[in-house]
């Protein structure tokens, strides 16, 4: 941006650059240089790349700044002034302004090309940007830039604006240098031994003056050289750490990591406890050699005094209590992302929940040419879809709250010893894309005697049981396997509507039952129906109708959700196209408005993550339209520049996998080279910290375990948490590169 854009106010551009460390080593806490180029009087933002900072603050008051506003600075390469009010920013600099702050960091910083930018406010002594602002009594600033190392030259650069006399002081490990006096705008510059941080301050000069802060712009990266781009300035995260440990050691062959895993699932991660054996998966194990499941899980007493039933299976009909029990002897992970044992596998399998393993076995027939792997996959999922399906409910075990006890032969939790956890009887279906399953369930003919097939069981239980009132499109997503509590209250989350119109329209198309083929029209045509009046009243597809009977307001859009289903609908529309046509254009018109209004919500949205990312990967697999292909790119460019070690549940594999996954599937869409490399990078990294020697399983945590009393807990492998989507991940990579 040139630099008239900025007006007359103060305007500072600082930028911070390590150099390769030269042929004689700085003494300890040395200014090696220190100058000021008035020549250099402005900076041009249009040569800022994607990621580069580009900030601007401007304060209102006579002796500083008191209120602030963040403006990016750039748009595609391209200088623009885009408003961006900074909310909290005010409030958190204690007020109205920052005279009777001690100390304030202020940190501005890209998350990806996409123009988001995160604004963050703390007040002590760190900073995650490799540089902090600390603003004085008065206005006096003070840029203090990181000590990149012992025996490492560093330049510091400060770009400045003045609007009267001013002087700029260089201070290092305790001495300070005067760098200028005077009020021409120009380029600070300070190379310094980076043993030590250095600060530049800003202050009136020795004669007086005015307070010097009255606003400023600034950018902070590498000096740049020949007119390349400025770069965003960051502290190492743990990813780049770690790659920085690694060098140039040898990038992993991950065909042959990921066929070590199939290998040890198949011979010694099935089901070898209980009465019964089986060829299921255990969705947690052990890392030792052999896997084994971990100890069967205790639980704190329940809070409260709650009546419990001998067993569940048995148990008659009546309002169920939740009650939510921390593991004892195993660890629960929340800073992962675990949502203790009402959610989550341990006892078994839930295929569900470790859908990523089938996949990645699939994967490797495909790869490898080896049918064995696809073959134990379909075993293992033929097995529970014919042994596991309740007698009276037609429901599965799986999803959100349920899976299947090796030990116990049973559905989880639902015999003694365990007696409290009730929520485990609901059956709650989850998965973003779930054709390949329904293509199994789709093919195994009903049982000797049974007058319908396991998929139009199903499809009658998910109206049975979930649903309570079809005509106002009032359903729950907990349906109880067992079949004692029918179905009520408001959870009708949009993902769970996109199922019932998956299995009902895969079970139209298959069904040779004329009768029930009918009904299954008529519950599809019934809920859509219901699903549009309520959109219509709404002006958007809420998370539930719980206004409908009650006098609250409807509650939010929930993006993610909305997308599932309209990707499902739009599914079930193709599948009845030639069977149901006016059925079909209903659901298709349906699906499509929310597309629309989904795309016209992410206009001005920030970053698309991955997760968000791969269901629009699943809807643009269903529906390829444009706006969504837009955003399918728009998600992947983000991956380029994410880091997964610094999002919350970076210790975990489930950020890597799905970041992996997406720019594999986004250069499998789009054939950009980019997202590969971006893809290896992250593989590489997330292969060393979940992967070792120990097992060729992957662990659920980087970090060491412990359990509640702080006993230590050895690492294990839990597909809720992210374990078999960093294989299928893994697989997904090994496919596009060859290795």
């Amino acid at each position: 941006m040139a630099a008239r854009t900025i007006g007359d106010r103060l305007a500072l551009v600082f930028l911070g650059a390590v150099l390769a460390a030269g042929p004689t080593r700085a003494a300890r806490g040395a200014i090696l240089s220190a100058s000021f180029d008035a020549s250099v009087s402005s900076v041009d933002l249009t040569a800022l790349g994607a990621a580069d900072w580009a900030v601007f603050g401007r304060g209102r008051g006579a002796d500083g700044p008191n209120s602030w506003q963040a403006t990016d600075g750039k748009k595609g390469g391209e200088g623009i002034l885009r408003k961006m009010t900074a909310a909290g920013l005010t409030r958190a600099f204690g007020g109205d302004g920052v005279e009777d702050t001690d100390f304030t960091q202020v940190a501005w910083s890209w998350d990806d090309g996409t123009q988001r930018t995160a604004v963050t406010h703390t007040t002590g002594s760190r900073s995650g940007t490799g540089m902090r602002v600390e603003i004085g009594p008065g206005g006096q600033v003070s840029f203090q830039f990181a000590a990149p190392g012992e025996g490492v030259k560093a330049r510091a650069c400060l770009l400045l604006r003045r609007d009267g006399v001013l002087q700029i002081v260089a201070r290092h490990a305790g001495r300070e240098q005067v760098i200028d006096t005077a009020s021409a705008n120009g380029l600070a510059s300070v190379v310094y031994d980076g043993a030590e941080p250095l600060a530049i301050l800003l202050r009136p000069p020795p004669a007086g003056g005015k307070a010097v802060a009255r606003g400023f712009a600034l950018t902070l990266g590498p000096v740049g050289r020949g007119g390349e781009p400025f770069r965003a300035p960051r502290a190492r995260s743990p990813r780049d750490r770690l790659l920085a440990r690694l060098g140039r050691a040898p990038e992993p062959d991950y065909l042959t990591l990921v066929r070590a895993y199939a290998d040890c699932m198949i011979r010694q991660g099935r089901d070898r406890y209980g009465a019964v054996h089986s060829p299921l998966f255990a969705s947690t194990l052990t890392r030792t050699r052999p896997p084994t499941l971990l100890p069967a899980p205790r639980f704190a007493p329940a809070r409260g005094k709650v009546e419990l039933p001998a067993d569940l299976a048995t148990w008659p009909g009546r309002p169920s209590p939740w009650v939510y029990q921390r593991f004892v002897n195993l660890p629960t992970l929340h800073a992962l992302g675990s949502e203790d044992a009402h959610k989550e596998t341990v006892v078994g399998e839930d295929p569900l929940e470790h859908l990523h393993a089938y996949r990645t076995l699939w994967k490797l027939s495909e790869v490898t040419g080896d049918a064995r792997y696809g073959t134990e996959a379909d075993r293992a999922l033929v097995w529970w879809l014919t042994r596991t399906q309740s007698p009276k409910t037609g429901l599965y075990p799986w999803g959100e709250h349920l899976g299947w006890d090796f030990r116990a032969d049973s559905p989880s939790y639902a015999r003694p010893p365990y007696h409290t956890l009730y929520s485990r009887i609901f059956h709650e279906p989850r998965a973003v894309d779930f054709r390949d399953v329904l293509e199994t369930l789709a093919a195994l003919p009903a049982a000797n005697g049974a007058k319908h097939t396991p998929l139009e069981r199903f499809a009658i239980g998910l109206r049975e049981w979930h649903v309570w009132d079809l005509e106002r499109g009032h359903f729950t997503r907990h349906g109880d396997y067992f079949g004692n509590i029918k179905p009520s209250g408001h959870s009708e989350f949009p993902r769970i509507a996109g199922w019932f119109f998956d299995v009902w329209s895969k079970a139209y198309v298959v069904s040779k039952n004329a009768a029930l083929r009918k009904r299954l029209a008529a519950y599809a045509t019934t809920l859509l129906d219901a699903l549009d009046r309520r959109v219509q009243q709404t002006g958007y597809f809420p998370f539930t109708a719980r206004h409908e009977t009650s006098n609250r307001t409807p509650e939010g859009y929930n993006p993610r959700q909305v997308l599932n289903a309209a990707a499902k609908i739009r599914l079930a529309g193709d599948r009845l196209q030639s069977a149901e046509p006016v059925l079909a254009a209903k659901l298709h018109r349906f699906a499509d408005r929310e597309f629309r209004y989904f795309a016209k919500r992410m206009e001005g949205a920030g970053p698309i993550d991955p997760y968000l990312g791969m269901t629009l990967k699943a809807a643009c697999d269903t529906c390829p339209r444009a706006d969504l292909l837009a955003l399918f790119r728009r998600a992947a460019d983000a991956a380029l520049a994410a880091d997964p070690s610094t999002t919350e549940k970076g210790r975990g594999p489930m950020p890597w996998a799905r970041q992996i996954e997406l720019l594999v599937a986004a250069h499998d869409r789009f054939g950009r080279p980019a997202y590969l490399r971006a893809a290896r990078v992250t593989a590489r990294a997330a292969a060393a910290m979940f992967l070792d020697e120990a097992s060729p399983l992957p662990k659920v945590s980087a970090d060491p375990l412990t359990l509640p009393d702080g006993t230590p807990f050895p690492a294990f492998y839990h597909a809720a948490l992210g374990c078999d989507d960093l294989m299928y991940a893994l697989a997904c990579l090994a496919a596009a590169t060859g290795r």
